[in-house]
């Protein structure tokens, strides 16, 4: 045997050995290629339910403040003058009352924050011609005024 016939063998083993390994990494390469798509397919509608979730949520907690009931109550203090008390266990922000035209009544128009359990003091009364009773407050849920305006009226009731 030739030593020219040896290298010329050597060298095609060589080629052969670094063709299986190129074949070798080419089939790595193509797995690994599908499993990235894989999981970013994943990734993908992993994400899309998680938006999912998150528009529930939020459908759910502005179906929550729609709800939402006060819990204003009238306390008859001294002859003709009244206190509306929060009742709920929420500050009541930018709290205005308001009294129908039928009323003799002296408010206090300046927006107040109303703790829980504190009140807003008012004078109202009826005359003969009161036909409209009605005594209104207004208030935000949020300190920084930015929600939606909320409003309970009720009549004012026989002391």
């Amino acid at each position: 045997m030739a030593w020219g016939d040896v290298a010329a063998w050597a060298a095609a083993v060589v080629a052969a050995g670094g063709a299986a390994v190129a074949w070798k990494q080419a089939a790595n390469s193509n797995r690994s290629a599908r499993a990235s798509v894989v999981a970013a397919d994943r990734a993908a509608a992993a994400a899309e339910r998680s938006a999912a979730a998150d528009e529930r949520a939020v459908a759910l907690a502005e179906e929550q403040a729609s709800n939402y009931v006060p819990v204003w109550r009238f306390e008859h203090e001294s002859g003709e003058i009244w206190s509306l008390v929060n009742g709920s266990n929420e500050t009541a922000f930018g709290a205005e009352l308001f009294a129908s035209s039928d009323l003799v009544n002296r408010i206090d128009r300046t927006p107040q924050d109303v703790q829980p359990g504190s009140a807003l003091q008012f004078f109202a009364m009826r005359t003969n011609a009161t036909v409209d009773d009605k005594i209104t407050v207004t208030w935000y849920r949020r300190e920084s005024r930015t929600d939606v305006q909320q409003s309970w009226t009720r009549p004012l009731p026989r002391k």
